[in-house]
């Protein structure tokens, strides 16, 4: 199949899928992650064909779409060793280093590469190995010896210096004091309608810790117990159900952040965002926007609220048109962003696990909506197992290290062996240079 012809499939292909948006709505809409997953697989397609040009051309438009993906930057770099243009090969590793990820290369391939760009291959090593080095220091703060509860969330209350950590296979928030560290108690469970726990955060003004709960199918659901998604709200000295939220036709609710006693909830799978005005208010769709795909982490930054998407990257909202903006990278890679947390004086702190190495970047960030700089802050830590959700309070950040969801992910996985999860924190330094 020629360059040609497979540019015209994939034309008919988003044209169709364009005629079918107009008769369901704008949900149907492709955003940027479905055109580049269908350029990907086109490029596949030409690929086992051994129609390399076409496959490149396709794999730079969807790159295009998803710049810094890890997938994509590897599938470059296969496509022109399989080629045998090995100067392309170069470049696609450059690419790699400067999204700041690493990629392993075979034996075969350093003696291709080494004949004609020994120089610069040795350059490239060097980087990724740079890039696959640790970064920065986190002391252990907490840990939960229960090994399979596969905790997602944290969320710290500064008054008390009380820690809260939400579970997805045992449907509990566990609490933990500051001077037991490692003896979490109960602080709700399924009896308040708890299933999975996905996102908490601490309201500071009204003393309620709110909660995203919903339920993937290693929720432990009862017998004719029906999936549900709602946001929650318990009193923060008791552990008493204060409210729950629901949303009709909500997907499923994921991370939040609180600001002055306002809610914003994110729902990782329908491309909303939600608010709830105060505690006595109902849950209101805030954006609904057919580009979104992935929702992950959102907070406050620069006047706005910024909001990481898995698939995509990082989306800056306009606080008084409501308008939703992606942002671009400077550097390293934005593709597989999960938790996401700003500082007292605007930064953001965002968690990569979608693409080796699992990272904590720090976002310098301006109010016009621009990433001025991106810096790894920490990286390679010994108690990482799939970072996850990452919260700031009082200047010190707490990131939930190891979900371990690599163990229950059932892709391969499963033999990685069980551990306590470990809560890290560290102090802040504002004046990274």
């Amino acid at each position: 199949m020629s360059a040609g012809a497979i540019l015209a499939a994939l034309a008919v292909l988003t044209l169709q899928a364009q005629g079918a948006a107009s008769q369901e709505g704008e949900d149907s809409l492709l955003n940027g992650y479905q055109e580049a997953r269908a350029l990907r697989d086109a490029a596949g397609t030409a690929y086992q064909m051994s129609d390399f040009e076409s496959a490149r051309r396709l794999m730079v438009a969807a790159e295009a779409l998803q710049p810094g993906h890890a997938g994509i930057l590897r599938g470059q770099y296969q496509i022109a060793m399989r080629d045998e243009d090995y100067g392309a090969a170069i470049s696609a590793l450059r690419a790699i280093v400067d999204a700041g990820l690493i990629y392993d290369l075979s034996d075969p391939d350093r003696e291709h590469l080494i004949a004609d760009h020994a120089s610069a291959l040795s350059e490239i090593e060097a980087a990724l190995q740079a890039n696959a080095a640790p970064v920065g220091r986190a002391q252990i703060t907490a840990t939960l010896p229960d090994t399979d509860a596969l905790i997602e969330s944290v969320a710290v209350d500064i008054e008390t210096e009380r820690l809260y950590v939400g579970s997805v296979k045992s449907r509990t928030i566990y609490m933990i004091e500051p001077f037991a560290r490692d003896t979490p108690e109960l602080f709700a469970d399924a009896q308040s309608g708890l299933q999975s726990v996905f996102g908490m955060a601490v309201d500071r003004r009204n003393r309620l810790l709110f909660v995203t709960t919903g339920a993937v199918p290693l929720t432990p659901l009862a017998e004719g117990e029906q999936a549900t998604t709602a946001l929650m709200a318990f009193d923060l000295s008791t552990g008493q159900l204060y409210r729950r939220y629901d949303m009709p036709d909500a997907g499923q609710m994921g991370d939040l952040t609180v600001r002055d006693g306002i809610v914003y909830v994110t729902d990782a799978q329908r491309p909303r965002i939600y608010r709830l005005e105060n505690p006595e208010s109902q849950l209101e769709v805030y954006i609904d926007d057919p580009r979104f795909a992935s929702l992950q982490g959102i907070a406050h930054a620069q006047g706005a609220l910024w909001v990481a998407d898995y698939a995509q990257g990082l989306w800056h909202i306009d606080p008084l048109s409501r308008q939703a903006s992606l942002t671009r990278s400077p550097g390293e890679s934005l593709i597989g962003l999960d938790g996401l947390s700003a500082s007292r004086n605007g930064v953001l702190y965002a968690v990569r696990n979608g693409g080796v190495p699992h990272s904590v970047l720090r976002l310098d960030v301006s109010y016009e909506g621009d990433i001025e700089r991106i810096v790894p802050v920490l990286r390679g830590h010994s108690a990482f197992m799939e970072p996850t959700l990452i919260r700031i309070a009082d200047e010190r950040a707490f990131l939930v290290a190891n979900s371990q969801w690599p163990r229950f992910s059932g892709e391969g996985d499963d033999g990685v062996a069980p551990e306590p999860t470990r809560i890290l924190t560290w102090t802040l330094d504002e004046g990274v240079d």
